[in-house]
């Protein structure tokens, strides 16, 4: 790897950094600052239920029960602490991405 190379993936490292910085520190904050979610518990029971899932399951079928159960994971990544790992998952991934941007697609020699 050439010295062309480094400096054309200098601003690359220094932009997945900032990326993966600002990331951690959004999540540390959200983690700090968020209250414990209330679920109502009436509710809680009517959706998690074994006579409710039944029902979904003669409804739609087994792939209904299972796309009840999917819905309800994605969304309690949404809420309170579990959106800080959330958050920092989706920065980490992002930054990696950055960083290897110039690895997988180098810039073009002749258009410089």
């Amino acid at each position: 790897m050439g010295e062309k190379e480094t400096r054309a993936r200098a601003p690359y490292r220094l932009a997945a950094l900032w990326t993966l910085a600002l990331g951690w520190a959004a999540a540390l904050w959200v983690y700090v600052t968020a209250v414990p979610v209330d679920e109502d518990p009436d509710l809680y029971d009517l959706t998690h239920s074994r006579a409710y899932l039944r029902q979904v399951e003669v409804i739609g079928g087994k792939a209904a029960v299972l796309g009840t159960e999917l819905t309800n994971a994605f969304e309690s990544l949404w809420r309170g602490r579990e959106l800080a790992g959330t958050l920092a998952a989706l920065s980490a991934l992002l930054a990696l991405g950055i960083w290897l941007w110039p690895r997988l697609f180098p810039p073009d020699p002749a258009g410089e």
